[in-house]
């Protein structure tokens, strides 16, 4: 089995975000899928979104935006968040994270084609071998059937001889021995 890097993790994360465009502002998400099997994260989240932020990947919410989102989340949302006391950073794709996702999206595309093209060539390779061996055998049936073209042309030439020339058949025979 291939173990999942933080990049693949980060993918994944990105690839969701970019399904929800252009409504895409988004709380945790990032954070969710950095987490090692949902247990626990595997680096300090706040960090690898300020990282993003500085490659311009993803863009944080000005503080308006962020009270105007957090006032469309349902109650219980809220409550659940001012109960664990975690601060919620919201952000969205930026334009090079959107670019980041649609280049991961075709390289997982890529890899696809590959393999689909392995599988293909091996089929062909299949056909190719089934060829040459139809071939061949076309090869000796079309020798078998000039043999029996020349035997049955021969044959003919014989019972022509022997009506021309009124030769008992064994006279001509016995000319061969």
């Amino acid at each position: 089995m291939v173990e999942e890097t933080t990049f693949d993790k980060l993918k994944k994360g990105l690839f969701e975000m970019l399904r929800g465009y252009p409504n895409y502002s988004y709380f945790g998400k990032i954070e969710y899928f950095l987490q090692d099997g949902g247990q626990s994260p595997l680096a300090d989240t706040e960090t690898a979104l300020k990282v993003l932020k500085k490659h311009d990947i993803i863009e944080f919410a000005s503080k308006e935006e962020e009270s105007k989102l957090t006032e469309q989340l349902p109650k219980e949302i809220r409550a659940q968040i001012k109960a664990s006391g975690k601060k919620v950073i919201w952000y969205r794709l930026a334009s090079k994270g959107i670019d980041l996702a649609v280049s991961l999206m075709n390289v997982d595309y890529s890899k696809k084609i590959t393999e689909y093209n392995e599988e293909l060539s091996k089929y062909q390779k299949e056909i190719l071998n089934y060829a040459r061996e139809t071939q061949e055998f076309n090869r000796r049936t079309q020798i078998l059937t000039i043999i029996m073209v020349v035997l049955t042309a021969g044959l003919f030439i014989v019972g022509i001889c022997q009506l021309f020339f009124k030769l008992p058949v064994i006279d001509i025979l016995s000319f061969f021995r």
